[in-house]
C-alpha cells in the first residue's frame, strides 16, 4: 500500500480536487468584489424619478478604464489572500500548548504577510469606494484652501482611509489569529448555489453588526492619537491645515463622516466574510471516491481515508464513507464484493484497515491523554498493555471454535496460513521500571536531575506562564480533530449492519470482534474524558469551548449510535465472537439498552 507522502507526492487526483476546487474559491473571490461595488454604486445613484440615467451612471463607471485600473490592485491582492488563506484551509489548525508556541505563531512569515494583505485589502476598499461616488469633501486627500492659492490637508479623508486600514488589520487579528480556522460541512447536503444564496442575507447582516464594534473603537483611538496622525502627515508634505481638528468631541460628532466609515468597515467585512464562505462552499462538496482503480494517478476511498496530512481530503473520505454506506446499495455491492482471479475481498479489506486505523489512532490519542490527565506530576505514568488492535492493522479472523470471551488474541492474515500469536504482557510497569532502574542506576540519576531541573525552572516566575502547558490543550485538540471519526464510526457501523443483508460470501463477518472493540475502546475513552477534563457546554462559555464540547458530545452519540446498530443485528451471535471481557460486558449493556 503507498505512503501518505508518496500519494501527495505522485497522485494527480490529489491535485485535481484540490486545485480545482481552490482556483474555483479564488476566482469567484475576485468576481465578488466586483459585484458587491456594482450592486453598492447601483443603490448609492439608484434615482426613481430617472432610473436610466442612474443606470447610465453606473455602467460608465463600471466599464471605464479608471475603474478597471483601480480594480487591477484590490484583485491582485483578494488573490493572493485567498492562495494564502487556502493553506490554513487544507492543512488544518496548528497544535499549540504553550502561550510561546501561541506567541511563535503570530509572528510567523505567514501571519505577518496575511497581517498585511488584509490592512492593504482594507485600506484599498475604502480607497476605491471614496474615489468611485465622488462624495463631497470625502473623495480626496487634498483640497483648495479657502484664500484659493494653497493645498490644505482634508481630513476626513485622511480619517476614512485610515479607517480602512484599522479594519483590515482588526479583521485580520479576530478571524485569523483569535478564532480557529474550523470548515464546518453542511447536514443537509445542498446546490453550493443555494447554499450561497441562503447564507447571504445573513451574512450582510451579521457584517453591519461586526462592525460597529471596531468602529467605536477607531473613534476612540482617533480622538486620542488623531493630532498626532494629523502632524505627523503635515510634516511629510507641503499641505496646509485650516479646518477644526477631528481628534475631539465636537470634530468626531459628524454623522454623514460616522456613517460612511461604519459603511465601509460593513462592506469590508461583507467582502471577507463572503471569501470565506466560498472557500468553505467550493471545499466541503460532496466528492464520490473510487473503490478500487487500476490507475495510480487516481486517489482510491481506502488513500483518501489515511491522508492524515491533508485534513480537508480525509473529511471529504470520511464522509464519502458514511454516505455510501447508508444511501448507495451499488456501491456497496462493490465492497463486498471479491476479486477476479483469486477471490479475495481485497476492497473490503483495504477500506476495513484504513477506518480501524484512524479510529484506533484517535482512541489511542485520547488514552494517551486522559492518562496524563490522572496521574499526578513528578510520578512515573502507567502505561496500558497495547491491544492486538493497536499493534495490527490487518483485520482480525476470530478462531471459529473459540466461544469463550476468555481467549488468546490470534492474528489471521491473508498470506500468512498459519496465526500469530502475540503474547499477553503480565508484567506491569512498576516492576519494569524498578528492574530498569537496578540494572541501568545512571538511568535513574539522570531521571532525578532533569526532574529538579524542570522544577527549578517552573519556579521562575513566568516561565511556567509562557512555557507551560495549557490547560486541557492536547484534548482539545484531538476533539477538533473528530469530524472524520464521527463519520467513520457510523459509515464502519452501518457497512456491517448492511452486510447482514447484502453480504453474501461473508466476508464482513470475520472483521465484526475488531470493530466491537474499536468501538467499545473508543466509548470508554470518550467517558474518561468528562471525568478527567474540564471541558462543558455551557452557555457563559465562549465560542470555542462550546464547539469542543458539542464535538464530544457529537463523538459519544456517534460511537453509542454505532453500537446500538452492530448490536440490534447481530445481537443473537454476539455470544460466539471473541471478545474480551470488559468489551463483551459493555456490548451487553448496549443489547439490553441500559446504556445512558
Amino acid at each position: 500500500m503507498r505512503t501518505s507522502d508518496n500519494i501527495i507526492r505522485n497522485n494527480i487526483g490529489v491535485k485535481e480536487i484540490l486545485l480545482w476546487r481552490l482556483s474555483t474559491a479564488v476566482v469567484w473571490s475576485v468576481i465578488s468584489q466586483i459585484f458587491i461595488l456594482t450592486l453598492f454604486l447601483a443603490i448609492v445613484n439608484l434615482n426613481i424619478l430617472h432610473p436610466i440615467d442612474g443606470l447610465s451612471i453606473v455602467f460608465n463607471t463600471i466599464f471605464s478604464w479608471r475603474t478597471v485600473f483601480y480594480l487591477v490592485p484590490l484583485a491582485g491582492i483578494t488573490f493572493a489572500q485567498g492562495v494564502i488563506c487556502s493553506k490554513e484551509y487544507i492543512s488544518g489548525n496548528p497544535f499549540l500548548s504553550t502561550r510561546f508556541a501561541i506567541i511563535i505563531n503570530l509572528l510567523s512569515i505567514r501571519s505577518i504577510i496575511l497581517c498585511g494583505l488584509h490592512t492593504l485589502s482594507g485600506l484599498m476598499t475604502v480607497w476605491l469606494y471614496l474615489t468611485l461616488l465622488q462624495i463631497q469633501n470625502y473623495n480626496s486627500i487634498v483640497k483648495i484652501c479657502a484664500n484659493g492659492l494653497l493645498k490644505c490637508l482634508n481630513e476626513p479623508n485622511l480619517f476614512l482611509t485610515i479607517s480602512g486600514l484599522w479594519i483590515g488589520f482588526y479583521y485580520f487579528i479576530k478571524e485569523h489569529l483569535v478564532s480557529a480556522k474550523n470548515i464546518f460541512f453542511p447536514v443537509i447536503e445542498q446546490n453550493p448555489f443555494l447554499q450561497i444564496k441562503s447564507t447571504m442575507f445573513n451574512l450582510f447582516s451579521t457584517s453591519i453588526f461586526n462592525a460597529s464594534l471596531p468602529i467605536g473603537y477607531y473613534l476612540l483611538l482617533f480622538y486620542v492619537y488623531g493630532g498626532y496622525l494629523r502632524n505627523y502627515v503635515l510634516s511629510l508634505s507641503y499641505l496646509e491645515f485650516e479646518d477644526q481638528p477631528l481628534d475631539s468631541i465636537q470634530g468626531l460628532f459628524q454623522p454623514t463622516l460616522i456613517l460612511c466609515a461604519w459603511l465601509f468597515a460593513s462592506l469590508f467585512v461583507f467582502t471577507m466574510s463572503s471569501m470565506e464562505l466560498l472557500f468553505k462552499v467550493n471545499l466541503t462538496r460532496q466528492h464520490n471516491f473510487p473503490i478500487t482503480t487500476p490507475s495510480t494517478t487516481v486517489l482510491t476511498l481506502s488513500e483518501a481515508i489515511c491522508l492524515g496530512k491533508l485534513p480537508i481530503i480525509q473529511h471529504l473520505a470520511c464522509l464519502d464513507l458514511f454516505k455510501l454506506a447508508a444511501n448507495d446499495m451499488a456501491r456497496r455491492a462493490s465492497i463486498f464484493t471479491l476479486s477476479q482471479p483469486g477471490g479475495h475481498p481485497y476492497n473490503w479489506n483495504s477500506i476495513v484497515t484504513a477506518s480501524l486505523c484512524l479510529i484506533n489512532d484517535y482512541t489511542e490519542s485520547l488514552q494517551q491523554v486522559t492518562t496524563e490527565e490522572i496521574i499526578e506530576p513528578n510520578v512515573p505514568k502507567k502505561l496500558d498493555p497495547p491491544q492486538s488492535f493497536t499493534k495490527s492493522y490487518e483485520p482480525l479472523i476470530p478462531s471459529p471454535n473459540s466461544k469463550s470471551i476468555n481467549y488468546e488474541p490470534t492474528v489471521y492474515r491473508l498470506r500468512n496460513m498459519g496465526c500469530t500469536k502475540y503474547p499477553e504482557q503480565t508484567q506491569d510497569f512498576g516492576e519494569t521500571m524498578e528492574i530498569i532502574q537496578k540494572k541501568y542506576p545512571l538511568t535513574d540519576l539522570l531521571n532525578k536531575i532533569r526532574t529538579k531541573i524542570q522544577g527549578y525552572l517552573n519556579s521562575i516566575p513566568g516561565v511556567n506562564y509562557f512555557f507551560g502547558e495549557l490547560r486541557d490543550a492536547k484534548i482539545k485538540y484531538i476533539l477538533s480533530q473528530g469530524q472524520p471519526i464521527v463519520w467513520t464510526v457510523q459509515g464502519l457501523s452501518m457497512l456491517a449492519s448492511k452486510s447482514y443483508f447484502e453480504d453474501s460470501y461473508g466476508i464482513v463477518h470475520k472483521d465484526l470482534p475488531a470493530i466491537i472493540t474499536s468501538l467499545v475502546r473508543l466509548s470508554q475513552c470518550l467517558e474518561k474524558i468528562s471525568k478527567t477534563t474540564s471541558i462543558a457546554l455551557t452557555r457563559k462559555t465562549s465560542s470555542r469551548e462550546q464547539y469542543y464540547g458539542q464535538m464530544q458530545t457529537t463523538l459519544k452519540s456517534a460511537v453509542k449510535r454505532s453500537l446500538y446498530n452492530v448490536c440490534n443485528t447481530f445481537g443473537p451471535f454476539i455470544n460466539e465472537f471473541s471478545l474480551p471481557t470488559d468489551v463483551k460486558l459493555q456490548v451487553m449493556t448496549f443489547m439490553v439498552k441500559k446504556d445512558v
